[in-house]
Order: structure tokens, then C-alpha cells, then sequence
């Protein structure tokens, strides 16, 4: 199955999920809140128009279970570095508050 992009008509496959708030400032024209459909390189296109936005990462879903234990592994030191820095900066995080 694919997606018809409303920006350059172009066919895709690939998803690329967008966080609310950056989606409404790039989303397709005349589309209401939340609505829409854009092929990754239109994504990338209007991404780059954007001079506050400059570093992106792209997770894919793991399928397999060694796929998500090698993810879960990732995620973890991901977090764990993330601490590592907000500590070293003296701030706190959700992570490391406690109930």
C-alpha cells in the first residue's frame, strides 16, 4: 500500500512521524490541523526552510525480537547518556525525578 504525497504527488511507502507541533508548520496548505500527507523528501524540503530546526533522528520499528532488544538496548544508553548530561549541567529530567 502507498500514499499519494499532496505536495509533489509523488507515490511513497516510508512513514515518517512528526512531532505535533513541528507537523502544523510544515504540513500541506490549505489541510486542517493535524491533516495531511507529505513524502519524506517534501518533509526534508520544507524541513530545511525552517532555519531553528537542524538535527533529526530517525528510528526505525523494530519487527523481530532481536530487533527490539537491540533497540530497547539503544533507547537505554540513549537514556542514560541523557542523564549523564543533565546531571553533569546540574538540571533535573523526568527521568531522574522520583515519586
Amino acid at each position: 500500500m502507498s500514499c499519494t504525497c499532496q505536495i509533489c504527488g509523488k507515490q511513497y511507502k516510508i512513514d515518517l512521524i512528526i512531532p505535533d507541533g513541528l507537523w502544523e508548520i510544515i504540513r500541506p496548505d490549505g489541510k486542517a490541523k493535524g491533516a495531511g500527507l507529505i513524502c519524506s523528501s517534501c518533509i526534508m524540503r520544507r524541513l530545511e526552510t525552517l532555519d531553528y530546526y537542524s538535527a533529526y533522528q530517525l528510528i526505525t520499528s523494530p519487527k523481530t525480537n532481536e530487533e527490539k532488544e537491540i533497540f530497547n538496548q539503544y533507547l537505554a544508553k540513549k537514556k542514560e547518556n541523557y542523564i549523564k548530561r543533565m546531571k553533569e549541567k546540574n538540571l533535573t529530567s523526568r527521568f531522574t525525578q522520583t515519586k
